[in-house]
């Protein structure tokens, strides 16, 4: 048998925005065109796809706002009408296109062989004209074991086992528009005689050699099924490698402006990933257990001709955004002990419950009696989590049903950043446990959980990280649990309807973790607002279906 099918798909879009609080509008339209042509053909036991197909795409914005304030009165809100102290105006417009040729060829043999390969060659106008183009090519094989005839005849009770690999990388170039060009930043004015006026630099450098960043990922996986398809196991091992990370590297502020973006970074995520599931039935009553969990390991393996940008938190060798920070040891519990401590960082906390920061090294190697930015900081955080899990419950029994989720993430020490600003920021509400846990004279604890409270309005501490605000970020949390009833079908047919179900669920009904209490260790990777709880919440309802 033989099938050829051709498609041409022509996709224009178009939209307008228009914000009525500061008068700005918005125009933007997409048009996508998209051939595909494909081939299908089975010859015995095997079985052929061959496609092929080519794609063109553009995008274009443009805006333009106005504002003012002070306006007379509620009734009158044209731009005109404001007050001009204060007006401004804006406009901008961007364009961007990306041309692709693809091609894709599956082939099967008895459904015990399976192989697919892929190619893409895609070109991108946010690239230089030389470096515009990128070939990014994936192949994968899979052996059906269960369907050969030695498997099926010893090994009745497993209905499919499949060994799987696949290979292949995959283009991105979502960098902005154009940043390989020399563009003139508007806004930039200067006092020329007896007024300002209106002018433009160059305040990005641009790097005319950047391109593509690729990422590449290899993966090896088993899936098994048994005892008639009510037990599923499945496992994959992954390497992924992203190379060529676009991203501006730090630099001084004496270079006068700043650089662009630049094929620098490598970065590697090597991991498991796990999922169990079990299906029963006795009588009315059926059941259901599934479970998944992922290790992963996160790290930075080239950083462009340095090991270390503290000032993007990327370090080679580390995770991506590692807290870099002091060492600490408790707090001084009096000021003979302060005394008696290496020179501390800090001169004006350096007293009994201030923070006892270490001295780990110095200029040779080895501690110099000394505490400084240069020497004594290091990766102190695990910013994201080496392990995810959960756990889903289901269980029906006529027209009752009833589920629960369970989620958490493993692995990770987390900066509190800002929370620990709460405590010491005179213009914010601590809260009671802060207050208790606090170093005071009454309570001379060097573990004790938060510093001599100071009445300060800087975030001193979050400008100075150490190992003092890490905590663990560990959890397992009752996510979601349902209860539901379905009335039964000869009731809710006789008023001409199909079903009919009440609920009640409740979300995130409780987190188990050493975290802060009260706070959210999950809403931030990198650090800051955690303060705030995460919110319950509780649902009564019903469905009704016509």
């Amino acid at each position: 048998a033989k099938t050829y099918i051709a498609t041409f798909q022509i996709t224009p879009t178009y939209g307008i925005s228009r914000n009525s609080l500061n008068q700005s509008w918005g125009i933007g339209d997409a048009l996508i065109m998209q051939g595909i042509a494909e081939w299908n053909k089975t010859f015995g036991d095997h079985a052929l796809h061959i496609l092929g197909g080519v794609s063109q795409q553009r995008f274009m914005s443009k805006s333009l706002g106005a504002y003012r304030d002070d306006f007379p009165n509620n009734d009158l809100y044209e731009i005109s009408v404001g007050s001009t102290t204060r007006a401004t105006n804006s406009g901008s417009s961007s364009a961007n296109s990306l041309r692709s040729f693809f091609g894709r060829v599956n082939y099967s043999f008895n459904e015990k062989y399976l192989f697919e390969g892929n190619v893409r060659y895609d070109g991108s106008s946010r690239f230089p004209e030389d470096r515009r183009f990128g070939i990014f090519p994936s192949v994968s094989a899979g052996w059906r074991i269960s369907k050969e005839s030695f498997f099926q005849d010893n090994i009745a009770f497993v209905n499919d086992l499949k060994i799987r690999a696949s290979w292949g990388e995959l283009g991105n170039q979502s960098v902005g528009n154009y940043p390989y060009q020399d563009l003139l930043s508007l806004g930039q004015n200067y006092p020329w005689g007896a007024a300002v006026q209106a002018g433009a630099a160059v305040t990005t450098l641009a790097n005319k050699n950047i391109s593509w960043e690729t990422t590449r990922m290899s993966d090896i996986g088993l899936d098994l099924s048994i005892l008639d398809s009510r037990l599923n196991f499945t496992a994959d091992y992954y390497v992924k490698t992203t190379f060529d990370i676009l991203y501006n590297i730090s630099a001084s502020t004496l270079l006068g402006a700043s650089p662009s973006a630049e094929n620098a970074g490598t970065v590697e995520n090597t991991g498991w990933d796990f999922d169990l599931s079990y299906r029963g039935s006795v009588g009315d009553f059926s059941y259901g257990v599934s479970g998944n969990i992922s290790f992963v390991h996160n790290e930075v393996k080239k950083l462009a001709n340095v090991n270390v940008d503290i000032a993007k938190g990327l370090f080679v060798g580390e995770p991506i955004g590692s807290t870099y920070g002091y060492v600490t040891d408790g707090v001084f519990v009096d000021d003979a002990e302060a005394a008696a401590a290496p020179t501390q960082p800090f001169l004006a906390y350096a007293s009994s419950g201030g923070i006892n920061y270490l001295d780990i090294s110095g200029p040779d190697g080895v501690p110099d009696g000394k505490v400084n930015a240069a020497y004594d900081r290091k990766v102190i955080g695990q910013p994201r989590p080496t392990s995810y899990y959960g756990l889903n419950l289901d269980a029906s029994w006529k027209g009752l049903d009833f589920s629960v989720l369970f989620q958490g993430e493993g692995g990770r020490k987390a900066s509190v950043a800002l929370e620990h600003f709460y405590a010491f920021d005179n213009d914010g509400n601590i809260q009671r446990w802060q207050m208790e846990e606090r170093y005071h004279p009454g309570n001379p604890d060097k573990n004790a959980g938060y510093p001599e409270l100071y009445i300060t309005s800087t975030d001193f501490y979050s400008n100075n990280p150490s190992d003092f605000w890490i905590r663990n970020a560990t959890f397992l949390r009752l996510k979601n649990m349902t209860l539901g009833y379905r009335l039964p079908a000869q009731w809710v047919n006789k008023v001409t309807l199909n079903s009919v179900r009440f609920y009640v669920s409740g979300e995130n009904l409780f987190t188990l973790t050493k975290f802060y209490p009260g706070w959210d260790p999950e809403m931030s990777i990198g650090g800051g607002a955690r303060w705030y709880p995460l919110t319950k919440l509780y649902v009564l309802g019903v469905n009704v279906e016509f």
